[in-house]
């Protein structure tokens, strides 16, 4: 909620800002379109960040359910330079819950 806030708090900022010009010199017109800009973009970035916090909260907030997908099965120590080939070994095996998993499952692929 700080990103929220803090971009609720420049829009006020700003749309002062717009208030001040135009009293100071409507003729400030550059200026007073920069602030309406920014306002804009504040105004834009506490929707879009309203949507996802929303989002998170409806879809994500229970940890049990809806943040475990399974269980690691096996998983062996990370190893650095294996085979001295300068490359890493980081891997696993885990049982994915298929009552959670099924419906969106692609396949056997990571999305990184």
């Amino acid at each position: 909620m700080d990103a929220i806030d803090e971009n609720v708090d420049l829009a006020d900022l700003w749309t002062r800002e717009i208030a001040n010009l135009q009293a100071q010199d409507p003729q400030n017109a550059r200026e007073i379109q920069l602030s309406e800009q920014q306002v804009e973009e504040a105004n834009y970035a506490i929707a879009n960040l309203e949507k996802l916090h929303d989002e998170v909260t409806k879809f994500w907030s229970s940890i049990k359910r809806q943040r475990n997908i399974g269980h690691v099965v096996y998983a062996p120590a990370i190893t650095v330079d294996q085979g001295h080939t300068e490359y890493t070994s980081d891997w696993g095996v885990f049982l994915a819950d298929e009552a959670i998993v099924k419906d969106a499952f692609e396949g056997n692929t990571v999305d990184l």
